[in-house]
């Protein structure tokens, strides 16, 4: 091969590691641009996604869950005065921490559920708790209502919790008043027996 063959071979060789490292270089820049967009939305949600109290936190999967700490404190029919504190698990916080391998029973549902109008010792789930545990029954209720919820919602927030508390027994609270009527209008979580495409993971995974 001739001298001036071998330097156009190279220049061509070299040609093609130049645009394979450009090809890379924007991939790369793509794939960053995209997380720091990410990044960037998930700092911002709270002030990107409006939501009905300052006591909820957006969810991209449930639609919105408890946010953690106190926050909100309110009065009730009743004039007393009521702090709702949520747990790292999107839900009701118990003044006594949940017991690990305890044999649970977990409770989902809305408001009334949750039972945020009143103290948490004073909701549904901690009275039947009381009445079991006064008839010998060692069990644990996990009070994992939350307000708002419909049947979609609750669904998929037992799934997110299952591996947590393995519990024994699901009881799905239902109000008649209007969760069917709600539900069947509208549901703010993608219903479990609807297919889920590449765009509805998309939606549920991402901010």
């Amino acid at each position: 091969m001739t001298s001036g063959g071998h330097s156009s071979s190279s220049r061509r060789s070299a040609e093609r590691q130049e645009r394979t490292l450009r090809a890379v270089l924007l991939l790369c820049g793509l794939a960053a641009g995209a997380g720091f967009a990410e990044a960037a939305v998930r700092l911002l949600a709270p002030r990107l996604f409006s939501l009905d109290s300052p006591s909820h936190r957006f969810d991209p999967e449930l639609g919105w869950l408890q946010q953690q700490g106190v926050t909100m404190r309110r009065r009730n029919e009743a004039g007393t005065a009521v702090a709702v504190e949520g747990s790292e698990l999107g839900i009701r916080r118990p003044p006594v921490p949940y017991r690990r391998g305890a044999p649970n029973v977990l409770l989902v549902g809305d408001s009334f559920t949750a039972g945020t109008q009143v103290p948490f010792a004073e909701t549904w789930p901690c009275r039947l708790q009381e009445l079991l545990h006064g008839q010998g029954i060692d069990v644990q209720l996990v009070n994992a209502g939350v307000d708002g919820y419909d049947l979609s919602q609750s669904y998929r927030l037992t799934r997110r919790l299952w591996v947590t508390f393995r519990p024994r027994h699901l009881v799905l609270a239902l109000f008649v008043g209007n969760d069917v009527v709600d539900y069947e209008r509208r549901s703010s979580a993608r219903p479990p027996w609807d297919p889920s495409g590449p765009l509805d993971w998309l939606r549920e995974h991402s901010y």
